[in-house]
């Protein structure tokens, strides 16, 4: 199971442990949960910035809001080179949240962060002036692939 703690953990939160200083005693109180002798995994998500090496060091995985970095490839690729370079070791890295698809150009966000060995997740909300139905991301959720943008990014593979 995985268990993001915080959302953007380097915004402000009230509450002390989720700052970007003690966030990393979460993750470990989350990690210390065992179920048939594993743990639960954890991470938090952070903004833009490369996380600081507490979260770096202690989180199972790397989170990183891909729509924070714009439409710009090289911003991802780049990216996903510091957090290695904190990190010193592998460990994954997934851009969990990225509405920048222009699947019809030869590079995109999606093949910078799947050319570097990084997972890239589709981000799907309403947006102004659009229907409440037809998202993933939206309440009421539509899993079925009814929108010009879902068929654009499915029919990459299939």
């Amino acid at each position: 199971m995985v268990v993001k703690i915080n959302d953007e953990y380097d915004l402000r939160y009230v509450n002390e442990i989720l700052q970007p200083q003690r966030v990393q005693e979460l993750i470990s109180r989350v990690q210390k949960n065992q179920r048939n002798g594993f743990h639960l995994l954890a991470s938090t998500i952070y903004s833009g910035p490369p996380p600081k090496a507490n979260v770096a060091t202690n989180a199972d995985f790397i989170l990183v809001h891909g729509n924070c970095l714009g439409q710009q490839p090289q911003r991802v690729t780049d990216s996903i080179e510091k957090v290695r370079t904190i990190l010193g070791r592998p460990k994954p890295i997934v851009f969990n949240e990225d509405d920048n698809y222009n699947f019809d150009q030869p590079a995109n966000n999606f093949f910078a962060a799947m050319s570097a060995h990084a997972l890239w997740g589709y981000f799907d909300y309403r947006r102004k002036g659009e229907s409440f139905n037809g998202h993933f991301q939206c309440v009421p959720a539509d899993w079925a692939i009814g929108n010009d943008r879902k068929r654009e990014f499915f029919g990459k593979f299939w």
